[in-house]
């Protein structure tokens, strides 16, 4: 796998997986944002990946959803520009020319995972 420490990118086969990896309740904050983007740029564009496969590790929650802890330590500019790049990537996880999957267990709340053009498996 690849990836920071809190977004977990493999590819296998002809799968791309993308894990949420902040285990107690897989916050999304900047870091895991970015990481999000780019894994699904990177898998969106390799023509051998059929299939993405998003994931929350830990057992509490597949994603509680924003870090509002984060998220109120960003001045307003910020704020905005977090809104704006949450916004982008779930409209391209809601866009994506592949089929994209969200594994979901325990808590799901936020950012638009639990969409992935409507499969969800639980």
């Amino acid at each position: 796998m690849s990836g920071s420490d809190t977004v977990l990118y493999e590819k296998k086969g002809k799968l791309a997986v993308i894990k949420l990896n902040r285990p107690e309740l897989n916050l999304i904050d900047g870091t895991i944002l970015n990481k999000l983007s780019e894994s699904l740029k990177d898998a969106e564009g390799d023509q051998n990946i059929r299939c993405i496969l998003f994931m929350g590790a830990g057992k509490k929650a597949f994603s509680a959803g924003i870090d509002l802890k984060y998220v109120s330590s960003l001045p307003k500019d910020g704020q905005l520009k977090f809104a704006e790049q949450t916004n982008e990537v779930v409209y391209r996880i809601a866009q994506s020319i592949k089929p994209t999957v969200a594994a979901l267990h325990g808590h799901v709340i936020g950012l638009g995972l639990h969409d992935c053009n409507g499969f969800r498996v639980t």
